[in-house]
């Protein structure tokens, strides 16, 4: 963890965080730890494929398809803060000449 890289062997970290993510703003973040926690360390053969993990997280209260589109519009709208941000820079640059 010396260099913040995620492994490779790590394929589903950056759902699973972002499914967090989502959740806790929607206060429902330590349900949905408590629920993907048991489903991936419990023993559940599989756990990543089917309709595992959307039992689970419907146990939590939440649907994965909303917490899924969540994440898709967060990462547009971020996508768009950061051009904007980065323009309003170029521009406080080339205005301070």
């Amino acid at each position: 963890m010396e260099t913040f890289e995620v492994a490779e062997e790590q394929p589903y970290i950056y759902r699973l965080t972002g499914l967090g993510i989502e959740a806790a703003r929607r206060g429902r973040g330590l349900e949905l730890a408590y629920q993907v926690s048991r489903l991936i360390w419990g023993g559940t053969s599989g756990w990543d494929q089917g309709d595992h993990l959307a039992n689970a997280v419907a146990v939590a209260g939440l649907d994965l398809e909303e917490l899924e589109c969540a994440l898709i519009a967060n990462d547009a709208t971020a996508l768009v803060g950061r051009r904007v941000a980065l323009v309003g820079a170029l521009l406080d640059v080339r205005l301070s000449y």
